[in-house]
This record gives structure tokens, sequence and C-alpha cells, in this order.
């Protein structure tokens, strides 16, 4: 037996956590719709139980637990990315603000940072038309 048979067991452990990451993102990009979805959700869920290192079970049971929202995506393809990203500005203004001592300057700086993606533009604006004489 080889004295670093730790290192291997831990080696082992990365491979198939690193293996049902890259599943797991497959199943993301590549189904087509919410059957195809819950189908390589289930094959998922086996992998991690043929292979169980303690946080990919971990994660196999939190993603159980949202299942239903997580195969909404095919349904709809809304997600909720807009608001996570908001929400992450305004942490990062708080971070580097160490401690407003201003709010309203608190304020004027998450509007700033946070101010909405350029749109397409206005929509065409309809002008009556003027009456005849």
């Amino acid at each position: 037996m080889r004295a670093d048979s730790g290192s291997d067991a831990l080696e082992s452990e990365l491979l198939w956590t690193w293996a049902a990451t890259q599943h797991l993102t497959d199943l993301h990009d590549h189904s087509f719709d919410r059957a195809h979805a819950h189908h390589q959700l289930l094959w998922w869920y086996g992998f991690v139980a043929d292979h169980p290192v303690p946080e990919l079970v971990t994660l196999a049971t939190t993603i159980s637990a949202w299942e239903a929202e997580l195969l909404a995506y095919f349904d709809t393809a809304a997600t909720n990315g807009r608001t996570e990203g908001v929400n992450r500005l305004i942490k990062h203004v708080k971070r580097i603000g160490f401690g407003f001592t201003n709010t309203g300057n608190y304020k004027l700086r998450i509007l700033y940072r946070c101010r909405p993606l350029p749109s397409s533009g206005p929509a065409p604006a309809y002008t009556a038309a003027a009456p005849s004489s």
C-alpha cells in the first residue's frame, strides 16, 4: 500500500466532484425541455449516489428540495439573474463605502451604480392626425 493513499482518495473525490459539476452544467446547457431536463437530473442523482462525496450529497439534497423551481426554467426561461446582479452591486457599493455617514449620498451612489442598462430606445410616438380644414 502506498503511503499517500489519503492523497489518492482526495484526488478521487475531486475528480468525481468535477465530473458532477460538468454533468450539472451540461444539464442546463443541453436540455431542450422540462422532461429531458428532469430525465437528466434523475441520472445526475444516480451519479452522485454512486460517488458519494459528502459535498455532492449535500448539493444533491439541496437541488432535490428546489427541483420544481429548477425545472421551471425550462418552461419559462425566466431567471432572477438581473435581481441577483443588482443585489450584488448594492452589496459592493456598501462594502467599498466603509460606512457612509450621509444616507442621501449612499442612495445616490447605489442609484448611479445600478442605473438601468441601455434599452433599444423608446417606442415610436404616434401623433393624432391634424384636423383637416
